[in-house]
């Protein structure tokens, strides 16, 4: 049993306590979608705390566990902590697979499907307008498929080299990076895994002016994971001059994403799960596009291949319906794909 009033982020679970001196708070998590990591540590310094938890995915429990008993001396913050030595949760998981509810017609990309000696993906180039900095959401459509490389391959979705990015690991799990002050350039798990041939639907959120700034993620409109972070978005890669915007692939290394994208959303603010939610099955509207204030940097529906005049002569470009005008070109193994997608682009 927790008793306080701190903010807790494990996975994607969120807890906040009511101030309680002396009473104990019940908690119902009830249908509150989550992913944990296997092994978290919670430490509350001022109170000399130290509780560890972990996760049994395959009997469905969360055990925390005291390892330095709580200070219990209350002041105006009230008490923090475990009560007992241990505590056990159990849970149930229920998670809404809103692919298989949307009319799957319409165009999308194929990634590195025909070869694995010419890896594939969409360079949208280094504009200014697609440079990050305090708030940040980045939505696409994937279906992953199985990589035709020999050799282990973790697969880029979105990245802009040195400040965000979005992947498929070899082992499924869809990891993340962005160039904060914490968690810093590194790449954090958020424990799902994506599997091949299923259509899903990923959002990375961002606010860095929020009261409890977080990165969290959003699995086809349910939050799925959430991590405590702070600072603006940089540049990690600033030295290096690489600021390319990649669907695919990445400028650093080669990293390509074996399967389909579709539908390619990047704002410049923190979108709620609610509007998430409202139009991960459909095509923005011009009122929403077709005005910078909305806050879209780019968006690319994969509807069409044109000459766009970027890159080499052809039909190879895939036109940004924001008013930036970022087209991107595409390079290598991508090919277009029709009828296969979650999102009908006509």
């Amino acid at each position: 049993t927790f008793y306080g009033n701190e903010l807790l982020f494990f996975g994607s679970i969120r807890l906040t306590f009511a101030h309680m001196d002396t009473a104990f708070a019940k908690v119902d998590l009830s249908g509150t979608p989550f992913s944990l990591d296997p092994f978290t540590e919670f430490q509350r310094a001022s109170r000399g705390a130290i509780e560890r938890i972990s996760v049994d995915e395959t009997r469905q429990k969360v055990h925390i566990r005291t390892d330095k008993p709580v200070n219990h001396s209350g002041d105006s913050e009230g008490f923090i902590g475990l009560k007992p030595d241990s505590l056990t949760l159990a849970y149930n998981r229920e998670f809404s697979n809103v692919a298989q509810d949307v009319n799957l017609s319409g165009n999308t990309l194929a990634f590195n499907r025909t070869t694995a000696n010419n890896p594939g993906y969409l360079n949208m180039g280094n504009s200014p307008t697609m440079e990050a900095s305090d708030a940040i959401t980045l939505e696409a459509w994937i279906r992953p498929e199985a990589s035709l490389s020999s050799q282990p391959v973790d697969g880029i979705i979105i990245n802009r080299e040195g400040e965000f990015e979005i992947a498929r690991f070899t082992d499924g799990t869809i990891r993340w990076a962005i160039a904060v002050d914490s968690p810093h350039w590194v790449w954090t798990n958020t424990g799902y895994i994506a599997k091949e041939n299923e259509w899903i639907h990923i959002a990375l959120v961002y606010d860095s002016n929020a009261p409890e700034p977080a990165i969290m993620t959003y699995i086809n409109g349910n939050l799925f994971h959430a991590m405590k972070a702070n600072g603006i978005i940089g540049d990690h890669s600033s030295a290096q001059n690489l600021d390319d915007f990649r669907i695919g692939g990445r400028q650093a290394f080669t990293t390509p994403f074996s399967g389909s994208i579709d539908e390619v959303r990047y704002w410049h603010i923190a979108r709620s799960g609610e509007q998430i939610r409202e139009a991960l099955t459909d095509t923005l509207s011009a009122d929403v596009y077709g005005i910078a204030q909305q806050g879209i940097v780019g968006y690319w529906r994969f509807d069409e291949l044109e000459d766009l005049g970027i890159g080499g002569d052809g039909a190879d470009d895939v036109r940004d319906f924001s008013v930036n005008g970022n087209h991107g070109d595409i390079v290598g193994d991508v090919l277009q794909g029709i009828g296969i997608t979650g999102i009908d682009d006509g």
